[in-house]
């Protein structure tokens, strides 16, 4: 048998997330829609591309960055969203031994003298 095993996310945990995934969504319709600016999420990114590609070294940092992001977001969803498969061997008509009763012949009670 194969079950899905996960860890699980708190209540609260959950309405966070739904919090922030909705705000994600209602600041980019914002923005689409012209109410708000954001241009400056897409200019700082860009920055730091253009400082990256400055230096050797500091490309390297930027990239080990986009590395560790995605391993902590892959490790997440991992975890708490898909799960791990694991195989559980349940046993048909395994082991089960007859019960064993106390016999119905009278018990013989001794006493031991000490002198």
């Amino acid at each position: 048998m194969t079950m899905t095993q996960r860890k699980k996310l708190s209540k609260s945990g959950w309405l966070l997330l739904g919090l922030f995934v909705v705000g994600v969504i209602v600041g980019i319709t914002l923005h689409f829609v012209g109410i708000i600016d954001l241009s400056f999420i897409g200019n700082g990114y860009l920055t730091i591309m253009m400082w990256a590609s400055s230096n050797g070294w500091n490309a390297a940092i930027v990239g080990a960055g986009h590395v560790v992001i995605g391993v902590l977001i892959f490790y997440g969803l991992k975890s708490y969203i898909i799960g791990e498969k694991i195989s559980v061997s349940t046993p048909v008509g395994g082991y089960n031994p007859a019960p064993s009763y106390p016999s119905g012949a009278a018990q013989q009670q001794q006493e031991t003298e000490i002198s």
